[in-house]
């Protein structure tokens, strides 16, 4: 198990250090988009020893275009915990079993959305779960699904995005280490939920 883990981690490491090479052949991001702007959010992703790479960012040619422009999908096994990337108030949920009898692809993708103070909302989508429920209140770390592969996906993923109004918006995170906080596609990434995730003085009326 450890020199799997090893083996895995070599394999990311190299990738990330060639995150250049990889966006030029298959252009999965695009930083012509980039622009900067205030960081709101953190990763939903766990940290610790666990790494997570981003397939696919902002810009991406494969599907991160018009409505979808501002997106990012880090690649991770079914069923890896998922946290709330900023606090706010579950706008809606999709967490439904998969039809055997249909193909995967052709059903809706299960989510979760979270609505915060300002009015934006946050988009975590293709879960294989939902530990949450419409209403209640989470702040940033708390774990709001199981990641998973459901809807139109092509692997085990985890895809993030900010909207107004039905259309992706510009996001930036606190714990990315880029000059922008914009998280780059074909580099490998940690959450840092240890480091901010406290629930002292928690009150519905601090939303």
């Amino acid at each position: 198990m450890t020199s799997l883990r090893l083996l895995l981690g070599l394999l990311l490491l190299f990738i990330s250090g060639c995150s250049a090479i990889y966006n030029g052949v298959f252009k999965l991001d695009d930083t012509s988009h980039f622009e900067a702007i205030q960081r709101h959010y953190y990763l939903p992703i766990p940290d610790g020893q666990d790494h997570f790479l981003l397939t696919q960012g902002v810009g991406g040619a494969f599907s991160h275009k018009t409505t979808q422009t501002w997106a990012f999908d880090f690649s991770m096994p079914v069923g890896t915990p998922v946290y709330a990337a900023r606090k706010g108030q579950i706008l809606s949920v999709r967490s439904k079993s998969i039809d055997p009898n249909k193909p995967r692809h052709t059903q809706p993708a299960n989510y979760v959305r979270i609505l915060h103070p300002d009015g934006e909302i946050s988009n975590y989508i293709h879960i294989d779960s939902a530990l949450v429920f419409e209403g209640a209140y989470v702040i940033p770390g708390d774990t709001i699904a199981l990641s998973g592969n459901t809807g139109y996906s092509t692997h085990p993923h985890l895809h993030f995005h900010v909207s107004r109004e039905g259309l992706s918006i510009p996001a930036a995170f606190i714990d990315v280490d880029d000059p922008n906080g914009i998280p780059r596609a074909g580099r490998i990434y940690k959450g840092s939920r240890t480091t901010f995730n406290t629930r002292k003085n928690r009150t519905a009326t601090s939303y």
